[in-house]
């Protein structure tokens, strides 16, 4: 719970409360607004390339699948090219990821393994995000 980070905007009262990056899977952000909570996703994979395109897939480890086929993957380039999202959780989805381990993503083209400790940790730290305020 301690390497949760939360932030109160001094100007409009906003609050963000934050994982913190890991290593291969990336972030979770849940931003409190005038009572109302919006939780965002964010993940990265690094390419040898440019290639633009759309679609994200999680494979978890039971064997189920998760897609957003419409999300637009960014390029950035900081020493190679990282290939990210940052995408907006439905309701749906956040029942989804406090409950499931994930094993792999797919960003475009681009894959990446996750390592089981990593994933399930990531996991234990969203369900220690959804219960703060």
């Amino acid at each position: 719970e301690n390497e949760i980070n939360r932030e109160v905007d001094e100007f409009t009262g906003e609050i963000d409360i934050n994982s913190p990056r890991l290593s291969k899977l990336g972030y979770i952000l849940k931003n409190i607004d005038k009572g109302k909570s919006t939780y965002y996703f964010s993940t990265s994979i690094k390419s040898s390339g440019i290639y633009l395109g759309k679609g994200v897939i999680i494979l978890f480890s039971d064997g189920t699948k998760w897609s957003r086929p419409s999300e637009v993957v960014d390029v950035d380039y900081s020493s190679g090219f990282e290939n990210n999202v940052f995408m907006k959780l439905t309701q749906s989805d956040i029942e989804i990821f406090k409950k499931k381990v994930i094993k792999k993503i797919r960003l475009y083209i681009h894959d990446k393994d996750v390592d089981p400790k990593e994933a399930e940790h990531f996991r234990d730290l969203f369900n220690i995000i959804i219960k703060k305020k």
